[in-house]
């Protein structure tokens, strides 16, 4: 999961967005009136867009069997976040540019490695849902002016090596995140 943060006062609010409620542009624009309410600090937790997690297994599942199909279905989602993309900025927007680089990212591995065990496979293609979900929102907030931040869970959410059904390494998760997740200064942003 990838979260996000808004910086306004002293304490901290978690909110979870499911897939339902980002599904387009409507949502995030609704997602932003609800979080502009806030007066204090912010962690957003965003789902992937709805049905993009059951897109993303299945161009996993072609990709696991050997059909090229996958490229079709995985740029079908591309496209669709694309849509999203065009109803919620005019022009020129950083949320393109991130999720044109991330959707290369993801063809690019695809494309040049063999399939290790499923559950790992799992893990690496489907949290794109998540990633391009939260780069749109996080742009879109900025765009309207809130101060946010764009912040990649998996460079602090330390687990176990139980793809698909991992735990969380607390001690070591724990001191991530007070590192990286601190109202009093700014963190880089982190792709």
């Amino acid at each position: 999961m990838i979260i996000l943060i808004l910086d306004k006062l002293s304490f901290m609010k978690v909110y979870k967005f499911g897939g339902a409620s980002v599904k387009n542009a409507e949502g995030i624009k609704n997602l932003a009136n609800i979080v502009a309410e806030e007066k204090g600090n912010l962690v957003i937790v965003i789902s992937a867009f709805g049905k993009t997690t059951n897109a993303l297994e299945q161009v996993l599942k072609a990709w696991i069997s050997g059909d090229k199909a996958y490229k079709t279905i995985l740029h079908a989602v591309y496209e669709s976040h694309h849509s999203v993309i065009s109803e919620l900025f005019d022009g020129i927007n950083g949320a393109s540019e991130k999720v044109d680089i991330s959707y290369a990212r993801l063809c690019e591995y695809l494309s040049s490695r063999e399939m290790s065990g499923y559950d790992f496979e799992y893990d690496q293609v489907v949290s794109y849902g998540e990633i391009w979900s939260t780069i749109i929102v996080a742009e879109y907030l900025k765009f309207r002016l809130f101060d946010a931040e764009w912040i990649d869970i998996r460079e602090i959410l330390l687990t176990d090596d139980r793809y698909r059904d991992a735990n969380v390494m607390w001690s070591e998760t724990s001191t991530r995140v007070r590192f990286k997740i601190n109202f009093n200064r700014k963190s880089s942003f982190t792709f």
